[in-house]
């Protein structure tokens, strides 16, 4: 992988992040389904939506886990 299609964190720490967090807007951001596959081909282990203005419904704080290919939804938020 060259540098120009890394992510400039892959590029300076040599490893993906473990944790992404993206705070949903009023705008459309695809913040579930298009992101999560993103970042799970980028192994990132931990996928944080926090929800305050609940347009993606319920709940506020959704935390997704990596387990193998697929984010799992995790339901007592609590990152190990």
């Amino acid at each position: 992988e060259s540098k120009k299609e890394s992510s400039y964190f892959v590029w300076k720490f040599s490893k993906s992040p473990e944790i992404a967090i993206k705070i949903v807007s009023h705008k459309i951001g695809n913040e579930v389904g298009g992101k999560l596959e993103d970042y799970g081909r980028a192994r990132v282990t931990y996928s944080v939506v926090f929800n305050p203005l609940h347009k993606l419904g319920e709940p506020i704080l959704r935390i997704y886990h990596l387990q193998g290919k697929i984010y799992i939804l995790l339901d007592n938020l609590l990152l190990s």
